[in-house]
């Protein structure tokens, strides 16, 4: 006997089936939204397609297309990206995280991204500072449009200026440097620029005052009348913005005694990450800036009980290069450590000190050949070599 559905049944799934269709048909952008998440691509680029057609009426499936920004189909970013543009300035809250694709490998991609970003037409921190980044993409297109659409975006994109400027003045790109100057004409005259970032380093948003922080080390000498706001900002609960003034400060004043001091004190600091301090710290030694005055604690943080900190101060005495006994003998006593890398990272700091580290020849000899891990044999007879050739 064949089955027959019962006709309640068929006809509540035909109900539903027609309501499903109708959401379809009339471009219902939550229904249309969940083929964002289809295994198929083709079916994905088709819903992001259909969401463009809807224009600003897509706005309620802002989230869901957040979510797919990062989707591997380059077919499909650029139909997800034409769905921002349509929606446009209603999607100004999603503007940021567009922004990150800024970084995406993909260098169309990247320009889709400055073209929607345009459209959507949002000026804030989150979207001024990869924009700032985009300025050195490897792509000249892609810089000619960041340097454009900073100058569109105007007063609210100012933090930007500094670095336009070596962009209008040094990019190997003839049309970028055009683009550069046409867009810092839109600011007006850059006199006084310096003070006119001081309220941005004091902004309640950290994405501000980071971006800000960042955009003044373009302008070296001509920012020194706001060293005493970078140093501040050095302190600043943001570990990003604390980095990013500290990085500034360097290449603005690195021969001042105060900035030599605040340096000193953040690149010792255990409760900075230390691969950070690291960066910090190569930087500094870059620019000339004397940084003995860390010395003493580092000195003192290779005894620490703390593992990470350990390592920590191993770095950065090969960063700094003390040639001072006491952290020669530091370094000394470290390779009796208990952590391999410890042990492994004061022989590379030692090496690096040459001949001032002489006195650490017989203990490196010993480790060469007797220590029982391989990188820690490698790193020292390494640094044995490089002492002993001087």
């Amino acid at each position: 006997m064949p089955f027959r559905m019962p006709s309640v049944l068929l006809a509540v799934c035909l109900l539903v089936l027609a309501a499903t269709s109708h959401a379809q048909e009339s471009g219902n952008p939550t229904v249309l939204a969940l083929g964002l998440k289809s295994p198929d691509a083709a079916a994905r680029g088709q819903a992001a397609s259909r969401l463009a057609a809807l224009g600003p009426k897509a706005a309620p499936a802002l989230p869901q297309l957040v979510d797919v920004l990062l989707d591997p189909d380059a077919n499909v970013r650029r139909e997800i990206l034409r769905a921002f543009r349509a929606i446009g300035p209603r999607a100004a809250e999603a503007a940021p995280s567009v922004a990150i694709l800024l970084r995406h490998e993909d260098a169309d991609t990247r320009l889709q991204t400055l073209e929607t970003l345009r459209a959507i037409g949002n000026s804030g921190a989150g979207v001024v500072g990869p924009l700032v980044y985009a300025l050195d993409d490897e792509i000249p297109a892609v810089r000619a449009a960041s340097a454009s659409l900073i100058g569109a975006f105007g007063d609210p994109a100012d933090g930007a200026i500094p670095r336009l400027v070596r962009v209008s003045q040094k990019d190997p790109s003839d049309s970028v440097r055009t683009v550069a100057r046409a867009a810092l004409a839109r600011f007006g005259p850059a006199k006084g620029l310096a003070p006119r970032m001081v309220a941005k380093l004091r902004s309640t948003d950290a994405g501000v005052r980071a971006a800000t922080a960042a955009s003044l080390s373009e302008m070296g000498d001509d920012a020194r009348p706001i060293v005493p706001q970078l140093r501040h900002a050095m302190r600043d609960p943001e570990a990003g913005v604390r980095l990013a003034a500290a990085h500034a400060i360097v290449h603005i004043a690195p021969d001042s005694a105060s900035v030599k001091k605040a340096l000193a004190a953040m690149v010792s600091d255990p409760k900075e990450d230390r691969i950070e301090r690291a960066k910090l710290a190569s930087d500094a030694t870059l620019a000339h800036a004397d940084l003995t005055q860390a010395v003493p604690a580092l000195v003192t943080q290779t005894k620490s009980p703390d593992l990470l900190t350990r390592k920590g101060a191993a770095v950065m005495l090969g960063i700094l290069r003390p040639l001072t006994e006491p952290a020669i003998q530091a370094l000394i006593a470290a390779l009796d450590d208990t952590d391999a890398d410890v042990r492994a990272l004061s022989a590379e700091s030692l090496g690096g000190m040459g001949a001032a580290a002489k006195a650490a020849l017989p203990a490196l000899d010993r480790l060469r050949t007797t220590d029982r891990d391989r990188s820690v044999r490698v790193f020292s007879a390494a640094a044995f070599d490089r002492i002993d050739s001087q």
